[in-house]
């Protein structure tokens, strides 16, 4: 009987490498035909099950009867524009549990989702860095102003309207931050430097009516307040 010939020894450097296996279809991705109607045709292919998706327990924020009702109504306003983050080892979200509480509320079975193989770790180090990094940045107040102004379409929605509230307290804030933020001066140098400056101080009023608003606007011009007339509709 003829022996069979041993098989050549290739050294390792030489070998080719065998690409990872990628992962199969989700079994609880949409099936052809589910109303995806709320979301970009380009994160269809990435909508999966809402209810398949684990909550993150340590969750850093809390979503309840507080956020949830305007989130909803954003969404409903809005679509879903963003993929909700999360770890493919157990289903957790570590990007986007509002969205997919408010989604689920709003009888929607199905979120776009991008599936990623962090370890528990670099899931928890995204999910903190996920929610902390915005909060770093500062409000504009010219910006913040042209939104409150040019931009009541927003606040048309009744759960919206906290929005608008909200936007108005943080306007009022802002500008109540910066004038804490002026430097004391000395008195004798203060006063030579408002022969030049002229200092603005702002205030907010809140009129239940047009016909309040005009004549809280007309009593203040004539005591010669300026005075700027604007406009945020609040139900």
């Amino acid at each position: 009987m003829a022996k069979k010939k041993a098989a050549a020894l290739v050294p390792v450097e030489e070998q080719k490498k065998v690409p990872a296996a990628m992962p199969g279809p989700d079994p609880f991705a949409a099936p052809e035909g589910a109303d995806l109607s709320y979301m970009p045709e380009a994160l269809r292919l990435l909508a999966v099950r809402a209810d398949s998706l684990l909550m993150d327990p340590l969750n850093v924020k809390d979503h309840g009867d507080i956020d949830l009702p305007a989130h909803q109504a954003s969404l409903k306003k809005f679509g879903i524009r963003r993929a909700v983050v999360v770890r493919r080892e157990n289903r957790q979200i570590e990007a986007g549990n509002g969205t997919v509480l408010a989604a689920l509320r709003n009888n929607w079975e199905y979120v776009p989702v991008l599936f990623v193989d962090d370890d528990h770790s670099l899931a928890r180090a995204f999910s903190l860095a996920d929610n902390a990094v915005s909060t770093l940045a500062v409000w504009n107040e010219v910006n913040l102003q042209k939104i409150a102004d040019d931009a009541p379409a927003l606040f048309d929605e009744p759960d919206l309207a906290g929005l608008a509230e909200q936007l108005l307290e943080d306007l009022a804030r802002v500008v109540g931050e910066e004038e804490d933020a002026e430097p004391e001066e000395d008195p004798a140098s203060a006063e030579d430097l408002t022969k030049d400056v002229t200092l603005s101080r702002r205030v907010i009023a809140i009129c239940e009516d047009e016909d309040k608003q005009i004549a809280l606007l007309k009593e203040l011009s004539e005591r010669g307040f300026e005075c700027r007339l604007s406009t945020v509709r609040i139900h």
